[in-house]
């Protein structure tokens, strides 16, 4: 008897030692989301620990990276979510997920002490980290996030990756199971605008420029009081970088329309601005819509027909800089020039214009009508004298609903219009004459994934890219969906095509941001072998990241 209660202990023993053993799956979640180099805590990796039975102790995490150099980082921290990710793709919080919806990106929630428990902090990144810790878990999935932190003095053209090389819990090592297969090239980037930064509740619509000397001139919506889109208390605000977008001076308001006619500012509001370099002259131009009277109403809707403002329609406003944006015109009111009286509601793009070979400067806009019962539209205004006068090409023929298009010269005197739809792919076409004629693209309606957003195209001449090569880009949340929707506005990619937009390769993209932002962006060359990118990404409202073309498509 004796021996048969022995014999049952050990077993139970051997049973219970094993379930133990098996009774802890951890996982490793490699993001891929931009390092901020203005920014204390980022998130760069999530690792998830199911318990079966709850009440281990994790001691130690150990990480290793390759990529930052020593001094580079001014500390990394391990934070514990509890029983839910942080990421908003991951995670059921409803607080998370309203969040982003009302203040995109710039609100860290994962780091807020309502969210998040710091567990460990080491005062640098080196190429193996150790993390002491007593975390007790919980039964089911516990998160742990770890965040680094970056000088800000760090290049923008820093990569790294990252790996997870041991969890010891109750003083054992648990086996690690990667849940992406490849291996993530972590980015740093520039939180260039925060919710909160001077008083503002949001930074909405990025465009950006180089101009002939180099100068990155940034605009963008400035919304005071809310995330609204027009009509609402909106400024346009402009941020330049004298050094390739490492360093950027304090913001100027360059379009401000006041209390017009003795309304409140909520009902005078400017936005959705383009920016476009007159490469001959280096005059820089900022489009911007004003509206004026609707009562604080969504203007696309509800903009009346009419030339005036006092009509209750869209206003087409333009300002200059000679200077590479150190001073700015008064606003100039080109709505006559460019409007008929039956529209409704006539803007740019937003995002840039651009400059043709010929000297020519054209901004794609967007625009309903009466005439055409209040279905969306898209062409172009182009101006032949450097900004003096502006007219309006021919509406660009299509049964969907279009808007938000993006212009691109692909070769002399060809231009190709690349537009938002409510279909789950970009609608493109191309004129030889100026918006005379229009002719749907072959490549429109089945290549490039549309999750209802506005996008970005940039055309760079073999002549002025270490490439040598043809170059389109394009920029958007890569999310196929087939009602696009704000929770798709996900996975912020640039991609390449080497033939004039027929086919945008797999292996000529790379993923900026995984997580949901708002989604915009805007394009422009930094010098032959580097471009940029402002968008509005899932760590701050307006995100600017530098990329090499080498990084894009091997040399």
């Amino acid at each position: 008897m004796k021996r048969v209660l022995l014999g049952v202990l050990a077993l139970l023993f051997v049973v219970i030692g094993e379930g133990y053993a098996t009774d802890i799956t951890v996982r490793f979640y490699d993001a891929e989301l931009p390092l901020l180099v203005n920014k204390p805590e980022n998130i760069v990796c999530e690792i998830v620990i199911d318990s079966k039975s709850g009440g281990e102790i994790v001691n130690e995490i150990i990480l290793t990276q390759d990529g930052i150099l020593p001094g580079e980082g001014t500390g990394s921290r391990i934070f514990y979510s509890g029983t839910s990710s942080v990421l908003s793709s991951h995670t059921p919080s409803q607080a998370i997920h309203e969040g982003v919806r009302n203040v995109g990106g710039s609100q860290s929630f994962y780091c807020h002490p309502s969210y998040s428990i710091k567990k460990s902090e080491i005062a640098a990144i080196n190429s193996k980290m150790v993390f002491p810790m007593q975390a007790q878990l919980v039964k089911g999935k516990n998160y742990f996030w770890v965040s680094f932190e970056l000088r800000v003095s760090v290049s923008l053209d820093t990569r790294f990756t990252l790996g997870l090389k041991g969890v010891i819990i109750d003083g054992r090592e648990f086996p690690i199971q990667k849940v992406k297969e490849k291996e993530v090239v972590h980015r740093t980037g520039y939180g260039l605008r925060q919710s909160g930064d001077n008083g503002v509740y949001s930074y909405r619509i990025p465009g950006l420029v180089t101009t002939n000397q180099g100068v990155l001139l940034a605009v963008y919506d400035v919304r005071h009081q809310t995330n609204i889109d027009l009509q609402e208390d909106i400024d346009i605000g402009m941020s330049r970088s004298l050094d390739g977008g490492k360093s950027w001076e304090p913001m100027k308001i360059i379009m401000d329309m006041g209390e017009y006619n003795g309304l409140p500012q909520s009902q005078n509001g400017i936005g959705d601005p383009a920016i476009l370099v007159d490469k001959q002259t280096n005059t820089v131009w900022v489009s911007a819509v004003w509206v004026h009277g609707l009562a604080n109403d969504r203007a696309w809707r509800s903009v009346r027909p009419g030339v005036n403002p006092e009509d209750g329609t869209g206003q087409i406003m333009l300002v200059n800089s000679t200077d590479n944006g150190l001073t700015w015109s008064e606003p100039i009111n080109i709505t006559p020039m460019v409007k008929s009286e039956d529209m409704t509601m006539l803007l740019q793009g937003p995002g840039r214009g651009i400059t043709m070979e010929d000297g020519t400067l054209v901004f794609p806009v967007q625009y309903k009508s009466v005439k055409n019962k209040q279905k969306g539209e898209i062409s172009i205004i182009y101006s032949k004298d450097h900004g003096t006068t502006w007219c309006r090409a021919n509406s660009v023929p299509t049964d969907e609903e279009v808007s938000e298009p993006q212009i691109a010269e692909i070769t002399p005197g060809v231009l190709m219009i690349n537009t938002r739809t409510s279909a789950p792919y970009r609608f493109v076409a191309i004129t030889c004459d100026l918006g005379v004629n229009w002719k749907t693209h072959e490549s429109s309606g089945k290549v490039l994934v549309e999750p209802g957003c506005m996008g970005s195209m940039l055309h760079i001449g073999k002549m002025l890219n270490i490439l040598e090569k043809e170059l389109l880009l394009f920029s958007n949340p890569d999310f196929e969906t087939e009602r696009p929707s704000m929770s798709s506005r996900r996975n912020l990619t640039i991609k390449v095509s080497l033939d004039e937009g027929l086919n945008w390769p797999d292996k000529y993209r790379i993923n900026l941001d995984e997580e949901q932002g708002w989604g915009y962006s805007c394009l422009t060359q930094i010098d032959d072998r580097t471009i940029g990118i402002l968008y509005e990404g899932s760590t701050a409202q307006m995100v600017f990241q530098r990329i090499r073309l080498e990084e894009l498509i091997d040399k």
